[in-house]
């Protein structure tokens, strides 16, 4: 175990997630929701053509940075408790509802949302050199491609 006292003014610690979900259903619906999780949204991801993007560096990750998902299934319950912590307590009242309004969706859309995904990437990695350690693994990933044998099905989960 290691202790450390005093001001520490160089961390060499650093997280970071990146999440892509490729599905044309899912972007139809977040494109009416674009003020909440695009550039202008407390939510910054990316929608292009038919996949949604979003990477954080360290202290911005959330939930997502720990809790990658481990099958398919798991992929929008995941998304969701990442639109829900985006949730800021400065946002206008009407930004509030909006988000609170998609996240509605996409749970009563949740089994539609799902079978329609073609591809999943989710990564994340947790690099802590000497003064922190981190706890499990330091690399998680959830990969899922509809036309691969090898991540097809319910998907395939890793840690190193």
């Amino acid at each position: 175990m290691k202790i450390r006292t005093g001001f520490v003014t160089n961390s060499s610690s650093y997280a970071s997630a990146c999440v892509s979900i490729q599905s044309r259903e899912l972007i139809e619906l977040l494109k009416e929701y674009e003020d909440v999780v695009g550039p202008s949204g407390s939510f910054i991801g990316s929608i292009e053509k038919d996949t949604f993007t979003d990477y954080w560096d360290e202290g911005e990750t959330g939930s997502w940075e720990e809790n990658v998902p481990k099958t398919l299934n798991e992929v929008l319950d995941k998304f969701i408790d990442g639109l829900r912590e985006q949730s800021d307590y400065r946002d206008p009242p009407e930004k509030k509802e909006r988000l609170q309004s998609l996240i509605k969706v996409l749970e009563d859309q949740k089994q539609e949302l799902t079978a329609s995904i073609q591809k999943v990437e989710w990564w994340h990695n947790n690099e802590s050199f000497d003064e922190f350690e981190p706890d499990g693994a330091r690399e998680k990933s959830f990969i899922y491609n509809r036309r691969s044998k090898k991540t097809g099905g319910a998907g395939v989960y890793e840690e190193s």
